[in-house]
């Protein structure tokens, strides 16, 4: 169970030991970096934060759509995430559903029962600038944050019982030159779909 947690990224392991920590290392429990993109990959990170103190993460879908394109006259690609949150669970079963899994603050945080609240991480490759954010088709400003050299964009989402909340963003990589896209996204208990889908570059606001 152990080795499977750890396969699908549901536990990592960090120790203060360095020498206990290189055993690890070499094994998939080994906590890892942030997504460092190389000369041929864009590696972005998507994370995800419950804030509903509430277990109704068994009923969230998430589906994960990347495109790319080079879009600029000397080269540069742009990247495009979008994540779709999906909450299954439905109307007609909030009546039943034990505050156990609903959690029994969620009136305190301005939530209706059974609706889902995320705060969502957005990472982008190290000298890269975010274009645009939005969530739901509503624009987004930039946050401005910086983890260890990486830009941050932090998106928040409700999503009430039998709806879906869509956000996406649009990052410019800051050297030329066409690479692979890679996103990591926070292991879910229903797993993650993905799909790609081309970029029209007509779409992207250029700075």
């Amino acid at each position: 169970s152990l080795r499977t947690a750890a396969a699908a990224r549901n536990l990592d392991v960090w120790l203060t030991d360095p020498a206990v920590q290189a055993v690890f290392a070499s094994t998939p429990f080994a906590a890892r970096d942030l997504p460092e993109s190389t000369p041929t990959k864009d590696v972005i990170g998507v994370y995800l934060n419950n804030q509903s103190s509430s277990k109704l993460d068994y009923y969230l879908g998430t589906t994960l759509t990347t495109g790319a394109a080079v879009c600029t006259p000397d080269g540069r690609q742009v990247d495009r995430v979008s994540l779709a949150l999906a909450n299954a669970l439905k109307p007609s079963a909030l009546a039943g559903l034990s505050d156990s899994i609903s959690g029994s603050v969620y009136g305190n945080l301005g939530l209706t029962k059974g609706e889902q609240r995320y705060v969502v991480f957005v990472y982008l490759p190290t000298g890269a600038t975010l274009l645009a954010a939005s969530v739901d088709g509503k624009a987004v400003a930039a946050t401005g944050q910086n983890d260890s050299g990486h830009p941050v964009q932090t998106l928040w989402v409700n999503v009430p019982p039998g709806a879906t909340a869509n956000l996406s963003v649009d990052v410019l990589m800051g050297t030329p030159g066409a690479r692979s896209l890679v996103a990591q996204v926070t292991p879910t208990i229903q797993g993650t779909k993905t799909l790609t889908a081309p970029l029209d570059c007509t779409t992207v606001k250029l700075p």
